[in-house]
């Protein structure tokens, strides 16, 4: 008799098999990464007396379930932000947003921001970003796709405040006159 079949788990499922949680592997293989003639990783294989055989029914009935948790999930992140409280600094002049937005670039820390040009978007994001708890609120939602809604309705409602507080810088403001009146005042 000849060397028991060994799988991956990923082999196993195709064939209608599960490994479960705890096994440890009957063997283990190098490989090469796909993409990389030099990057090894192990594959973990398994032996048929491992493996127990999938009841459809039962995956079914998880599959289900799995589906409707995503959907609980949606819907209390969409619940979370709805209710969340919002905060803004209130009473900042337009040069104080203006410094702060050339201080921080518009609220980019990544990388080389290019040149600074002052804007109604420039100044929406200094606001958002830096004189709100926009941030901090992300930690109420994931940043996958069940997270798309949930993260709209935040950006929504933040950005009424902002529109509320600091109406010279409202969604659709003219960028000409937030540009030249609300930008630094220079001397003559």
């Amino acid at each position: 008799m000849g060397k028991p079949a060994l799988h991956t788990r990923n082999e196993w499922k195709e064939k209608g098999f599960r490994v479960p949680t705890k096994a440890q592997p009957a063997a283990t293989e190098p490989y090469f990464v796909p993409g990389y003639r030099t990057v090894m990783r192990e594959r973990h294989l398994f032996s048929r007396e491992q493996v127990v055989a999938m009841d459809v029914e039962e995956t079914k009935r998880r599959s289900e379930a799995a589906q409707k948790a995503v959907e609980t999930r949606i819907q209390r992140m969409e619940q979370n932000v709805e209710e969340a409280e919002l905060k803004i600094v209130t009473g900042k002049s337009n040069e104080e947003i203006y410094e702060l937005a050339v201080y921080t670039h518009g609220g980019n820390y990544q990388g080389d921001p290019g040149e600074f040009i002052w804007s109604n978007r420039k100044a929406r994001d200094t606001i958002r970003h830096r004189l709100t708890n926009y941030e901090s609120l992300w930690e109420l939602i994931n940043r996958g796709p069940t997270a798309e809604f949930a993260y709209q309705i935040l950006r929504d409602r933040v950005d009424a405040l902002v529109d509320e507080t600091y109406p010279q810088f409202a969604a659709g403001a003219s960028e000409v006159e937030v540009t030249v009146r609300f930008g630094p005042q220079r001397k003559r």
